[in-house]
């Protein structure tokens, strides 16, 4: 039998085993090296491409849409200058939060952190560049020349007793950019004379307080006196009671068609104003004059009539690209709206228009609401889609390379998307303050706003804190060391 001849190299290996041995011996440190090249890569991988989780209590540490939009917009570099002690109840919040918008922002946002008790050469020479005076903790936020400063308390609520129950550093540090990047608040201008006094007082607080933290200020303005201001933002017309003189939509008309007119305005159905509504309806918006409606039935009772509207946010427009799934619950009566995106004179405009809200499909458009008896008529009612808010927009072009200033219009049927108070849902705070901003041209600032994550506390009674005290001293410990005998026993057995 012919075996095949052995190469000169592994002949020469055969004849002396300790080569052998040494070739074989460097296998050991070529996979170690192989597993440190491999930990190295993987490291870099890691820290070039991660994903973070924010673990705390409510989120606080995710950012929201509108936050997020805010520092991805930024054109210039912003300076964060955090003075933090680190004895402060919220070093910890503020550090965690800071790096989010720095992360966020990319090389934007440049950061720099001062101890005071250590570096109190540093301090002062903040105090002297910035011109301000620090006590305590504070975050410095700076563009050129304009600077913001926020104190500690102006991130924390207290309760009565000075515990902190709310971290409010996302709300702060947002109005605080929002404000060095603008230099001057936008303006807001409420229209009087033509609702109570007690319900546009409501809701001048329920667009106070959103406002204010995203540097829009509030006023008030007669069309029969001083008329609208000509630096005038936006303009809100607020569920009217009475119409308007043609005078006073002579001056509505003018603003809107001068310069770049935005207006604001809510329906009370309930209320006649047919100037207000031909100046609407000019623009491809018909109120029908109906009610939203839908009957409620309940076993051995007659049908109830449900007039407050479930309405879901609409997709597809700058205002709502955050609300996807949504719905708010409106109070009072509503009627319908009627667009007509396709009609010749809109056309001839260039005006378009966007469903903001639609009814939830159980609603329908009651054409005879003011008998006892509603039935739903299908050949006289109004049947869903039924639309209760709408955006036009007028001049706008295609091309999106191309900025040109429009004219902007909201209009809510439902006179209570203004109002509910202190207690009115969220997302009706963010739906409000969206439009505002899309009124403004702040698209970037469109969408979910900054929340107010709470901190809360159980409160127990002198037994409930007893019988706990026993549970985890004794009650708990006992029943795990009697798991482990019983366990040990029958293992034995």
């Amino acid at each position: 039998m012919n075996l095949p001849r052995l190469s000169p190299e592994l002949a020469k290996l055969t004849r002396h085993p300790w080569m052998r041995e040494l070739a074989q011996a460097w296998h050991v440190p070529a996979r170690i090296a192989a597993a440190f090249l491999l930990l190295v890569l993987v490291n870099v991988v890691s820290f070039r491409h991660y994903q973070r989780t924010d673990l705390s209590e409510n989120g606080r540490f995710t950012l929201s849409g509108v936050t997020k939009s805010l520092v991805k917009s930024l054109k210039q570099e912003v300076d964060v200058v955090a003075v933090i002690l680190p004895s402060s109840e919220i070093a910890d919040d503020v550090r965690t939060l800071v790096d989010e918008y720095r992360k966020a922002a990319g090389k934007k946002i440049r950061v720099e952190w001062i101890d005071p008790a250590r570096q109190p050469d540093r301090t002062e020479a903040i105090k002297a560049q910035h011109k301000v005076t620090l006590r305590g903790s504070s975050l410095i936020v700076a563009r050129g020349g304009q600077r913001r400063v926020l104190r500690e308390e102006d991130l924390v609520q207290r309760d009565g007793s000075g515990l902190i129950n709310k971290f409010n550093g996302e709300i702060a540090l947002s109005a605080a950019l929002i404000e060095v990047l603008e230099e001057t608040p936008r303006k807001l201008i409420l229209v009087t004379g033509h609702s109570p006094a007690p319900e546009l007082q409501a809701t001048a607080e329920e667009l106070r307080v959103p406002g204010s933290r995203q540097n829009v200020k509030l006023e008030f303005a007669s069309l029969t006196t001083a008329g609208i201001p000509s630096d005038a933002n936006v303009v809100v017309i607020a569920a009217p009671q009475t119409d308007f003189s043609p005078a006073e939509m002579a001056e509505i008309e003018r603003y809107w068609s001068e310069g770049r007119g935005s207006l604001f305005i809510t329906l009370d159905p309930d209320r006649a104003t047919p100037r207000l509504k031909a100046f609407v309806r000019a623009l491809g918006v018909a109120p029908r004059g109906d009610r939203l409606v839908y009957t409620e039935r309940r076993r051995g009772e007659p049908d109830v009539k449900i007039f407050s509207v479930a309405a879901s946010i609409r997709p597809g427009s700058a205002i709502t690209r955050d609300f996807a799934g949504m719905d708010l619950s409106l109070g009072g009566r509503t009627e319908s709206l009627e667009l007509f995106p396709d009609a010749d004179m809109i056309r001839a405009q260039n005006i378009h228009l966007t469903p903001l809200l639609v009814a939830d499909p159980r609603y329908w458009g009651e054409t005879d609401f003011t008998t006892e008896l509603i039935r739903r008529d299908r050949s006289d009612d109004h049947a869903a889609p039924l639309y209760l808010a709408a955006a036009v927009e007028k001049g706008a072009v295609d091309d999106p390379n191309l900025r040109v200033d429009t004219q902007r219009l909201i209009i809510v049927s439902n006179p209570s998307i203004f109002q509910g108070g202190l207690e009115r849902d969220q997302t009706q705070s963010d739906f409000v303050m969206s439009c505002l901003n899309w009124l403004m041209d702040r698209t970037h600032l469109t969408g979910i706003a900054p929340k107010e994550p709470a901190r809360y506390a159980v409160a127990l009674t002198g037994k409930q804190r007893n019988q706990l005290e026993r549970f985890i001293l004794w009650l708990g410990p006992g029943l795990a060391a009697l798991a482990g005998i019983w366990i040990g026993w029958w293992r034995r057995k």
